[in-house]
């Protein structure tokens, strides 16, 4: 073809494998900073706590939960679960009119963590309580 160069030119293979590379870097740098970013989030949807886990402030439970310190290694529930519902994972437990907390529901003494029992002769529903009184 007249008119046509043929002759291939080593910068211009050099540039066009250059400008592939970084592309394709690029490509694994935002597909990186994909698995990173769904790596925390999962594990911050994990860690998550729920009533009856250890805590030591307010801060170290679930939304809408608080710490009862008094327990052993804390204690995440809600107060006043009478007048408010408790989460999907735990039950209401009346102690008189006055006084009500969210409890982790438990069948055997497995369900419950290190210093708490399984209490199954207060109210309808057995739940996980400390084993001796607290600290």
């Amino acid at each position: 073809m007249p008119g046509f160069d043929m002759r291939i030119r080593p910068t211009s293979i050099a540039l066009d494998l250059r400008d592939g590379c970084a592309s394709v870097i690029a490509m694994w740098r935002a597909i990186r900073l994909c698995l990173v970013l769904c790596t925390f989030g999962l594990s911050s949807i994990a860690c998550t706590a729920i009533v009856g886990d250890a805590c030591l402030i307010d801060a170290d439970c679930g939304a809408g939960l608080i710490c009862d310190a008094s327990q052993p290694e804390g204690y995440c529930t809600r107060a006043n679960c009478a007048e408010q519902e408790c989460p999907d994972e735990a039950l209401c437990v009346t102690y008189d009119a006055d006084t009500s907390y969210c409890v982790l529901p438990c069948t055997s003494a497995g369900d419950c963590r290190d210093g708490y029992l399984c209490v199954d002769d207060f109210g309808l529903h057995p739940f996980c309580a400390p084993t001796g009184p607290s600290p």
